[in-house]
C-alpha cells in the first residue's frame, strides 16, 4: 500500500512524504502571503511604524531564523537609509586637509572621469588642453608654427603645409559642429597615437624630432555616422592630430578627412 503502512514500498513512502511536504509548503506559503496583504494594508492605513517592523524582524530573527532573512536585511536596509553613510563636517576644508599632491591626483581622477565619459581615453591634463582649443573655435583657437593638411584620403599623408587661419577655415568648412561635438563627445573618440606604429612618419619628419619619445600626439576622430550598407560599408570622418612637446607646447597639428570602404 502507498503512504506510510509498514510494509509499503520505500518509493512509495518517499514519494507521499514529498507530496506532505509540498501540501504543507503551500499552506505555509498561502498563510505568509495573507499576513503580507494584511501588512501591506496597515502599512497604508499609516498603522505600521519602522520600530515596530525592525523589533518583529529582530524577534522572528530569534525565533525563526530562516524565515527573518528575508525582511530582517529589508529592515535594517530602511534603517540605513535614514541616516547618511557619512557625518558631514563643514569646518573642514578640503584644501587643507589634503596635501597639494593629493589633491592634484583629484583633480587629476576627475578630468579623467569626465574624459572618459566621452569616450576620449586622454589624460586630465591633456583634456583640458584640447578642450580649451576647441573652445576657442572659430577664430582664436592657438595655432602653431607647423600646420598640415593631408590630402590623402586613407592617412598616407600626403602633407601639404597650410597657415593657421587658412587651417581654421578648413575646419570650419569640413567640421562645423566640431566645437560642440568635442563638448559633448557625440560620434568623437581622442586617443594617444603610438609613436612606435609609424602612422605618422611625415608628420614626424616635418617637426625634425630629434627625440620623438619627448612628443605625444592625440588623434582627435570625428566619426561622420554614415557607415553604409553590409553589402557595401563604408566609413568617413575628420581627423586631427595634436602634437605636445613635454612642456604641454603645441608643436604641430594635421588635419585630414578620410574615407574606408
Amino acid at each position: 500500500m502507498v503512504g506510510g503502512e509498514i510494509g509499503g514500498d520505500p518509493i512509495d513512502r518517499a514519494e507521499a512524504c514529498r507530496a506532505a511536504e509540498f501540501v504543507e509548503q503551500d499552506r505555509e506559503g498561502a498563510r505568509h502571503e495573507a499576513a503580507r496583504d494584511v501588512a501591506r494594508r496597515r502599512r497604508r492605513r499609516g498603522e505600521v511604524r519602522p520600530w515596530r517592523c525592525a523589533a518583529s524582524c529582530a524577534w522572528r530573527f530569534l525565533t525563526e531564523p530562516r524565515r527573518a532573512i528575508g525582511p530582517g536585511i529589508v529592515a535594517a536596509a530602511f534603517l540605513t537609509a535614514l541616516k547618511p553613510w557619512y557625518d558631514a563636517h563643514p569646518e573642514i576644508s578640503a584644501k587643507t586637509a589634503l596635501s597639494p599632491l593629493e589633491l592634484a591626483n583629484v583633480h587629476e581622477l576627475n578630468q579623467r572621469g569626465q574624459a572618459c565619459k566621452k569616450g576620449l581615453a586622454i589624460s586630465g591634463a591633456d583634456y583640458e588642453l584640447i578642450k580649451a582649443w576647441f573652445a576657442a573655435l572659430p577664430s582664436r583657437s592657438p595655432m602653431p608654427k607647423l600646420v598640415f593638411r593631408d590630402e590623402s584620403w586613407d592617412e598616407s599623408e600626403h602633407l601639404a603645409a597650410m597657415d593657421g587661419k587658412a587651417f581654421l577655415a578648413w575646419l570650419a568648412s569640413t567640421e562645423k559642429t566640431a566645437k560642440e561635438r568635442f563638448k559633448t563627445g557625440h560620434l568623437t573618440t581622442a586617443v594617444y597615437e603610438d609613436l612606435d606604429s609609424d602612422r605618422s612618419p611625415n608628420l614626424l619628419a616635418a617637426i625634425h624630432a630629434n627625440d620623438p619619445k619627448r612628443l605625444r600626439i592625440i588623434r582627435v576622430d570625428f566619426d561622420s555616422g554614415e557607415h553604409g550598407t553590409e553589402d557595401a560599408p563604408f566609413t568617413g570622418g575628420t581627423l586631427l592630430k595634436f602634437v605636445y612637446d613635454d612642456h604641454d607646447q603645441l608643436v604641430a597639428i594635421e588635419g585630414a578627412s578620410y574615407g574606408f570602404d
